[in-house]
């Protein structure tokens, strides 16, 4: 088996877990337990972003569930952070992005943009997983998702991914209801129209960048984009708010496309890179059964589903850790309904 075809095992294995243990528990109507394997404890890490902490939070109570000791480390600055803490077994898992992933390990944009190969995987009763007896070895061909491809061969043998999520933490250009009514908004191409007009504000960096970015918008849309505002302190959604600016690039996942009530303007030519949403972890703390209670999270999740749960968790009275205990009791009553 050559270096990428274990690579590309290694991020494959949960979703075919995954699919596997679904099945047992609806077929027949035959309802099987199994013992958690005994592992040493699985210690979570997140990062500072609301979205990193609250799937963090949803990681650890899915595997305290199914029987795993599983500990938390306070969090860490950045994404950076968190990967550095699980590079050196300071922590087994933490929540990650794919395009961070990417960014971290110096993979550049042109290595995801290839279409995606086939590899051949072998599913849980390889020697990788616990034994069976329910017959010999079978093998699945799979298209991989090139950032995942990127990724897999990117990363230390000491580290894997599980299955990506629907879950995809986009940049996006989102504005005011008042620049909505003023400029007859509805995706970034009327933005585009009106552009010598409108104003939008970012990171500082976005200005120069392409294809996501001030210059890459003139040259895929050919507006004008003539009113830029550098956010220097990162509240782009709070000058949005105040009207400072009338749009601004902002995270799918902010909670101020729900609490402000902004409107995402669609991105036709789809020029910002998805953030996928992956667990990341140590090879050791990778087994069938962890990877396999992380699938039925990573199934489930959407963009709308984690803006929704960083909105509950940012109202008064809200914390991560009730948050996710509600989320994670109403994933694992519907997974029992099978």
């Amino acid at each position: 088996m050559t270096e990428d075809l274990v690579a590309h095992h290694r991020s494959a294995l949960a979703l075919l877990v995954g699919g596997a243990l679904a099945f047992t528990a609806c077929s027949s109507g035959v309802t099987m337990t199994t013992s958690p394997e005994v592992i040493p404890p699985i210690y979570v890490v997140a990062n500072q972003a609301p979205e990193s902490q609250i799937m963090a939070e949803v990681y650890a109570q899915i595997l305290e569930n199914k029987g795993f000791k599983v500990g938390r480390k306070d969090a860490v600055a950045d994404p950076a952070a968190g990967f550095e803490k699980v590079k050196a077994n300071e922590a087994q898992l933490t929540p990650a992005f794919t395009n961070q992933l990417l960014t971290q390990l110096g993979v550049p944009a042109s290595a995801t943009t290839t279409t995606s190969t086939t590899s051949t995987v072998a599913p849980t009763t390889t020697a990788s997983s616990a034994s069976t007896s329910d017959g010999p070895t079978t093998t699945v061909a799979k298209p991989l998702d090139p950032q995942l491809s990127a990724i897999d061969n990117a990363l230390p043998q000491t580290m894997v991914v599980g299955d990506p999520s629907e879950a995809a933490i986009t940049e996006t250009i989102a504005c005011s209801t008042a620049a909505v009514g003023k400029y007859s908004l509805k995706v970034l191409a009327d933005l585009a129209k009106v552009s010598d007009q409108a104003s939008i504000g970012g990171p500082a960096s976005f200005e120069a960048a392409t294809p996501w970015g001030i210059a890459g918008l003139k040259a895929a849309y050919g507006g004008a984009f003539s009113h830029f505002t550098a956010i220097t302190d990162g509240d782009v959604a709070g000058a949005i708010a105040k009207g400072t600016v009338d749009c601004g690039v902002i995270s799918s996942a902010s909670a101020a496309i729900v609490n402000d009530g902004l409107l995402v303007l669609p991105d036709g030519k789809n020029l910002a890179p998805a953030d996928k949403l992956v667990p990341l972890m140590t090879s050791a703390a990778a087994t069938p059964g962890v990877l396999a209670a992380l699938s039925q999270v990573q199934v489930a999740m959407s963009t709308d589903v984690l803006r929704a749960l960083v909105v509950k968790s940012a109202q008064p009275g809200a914390s991560y850790y009730l948050v996710a205990k509600q989320y994670v009791s109403t994933l694992t009553s519907n997974g029992q309904q099978g």
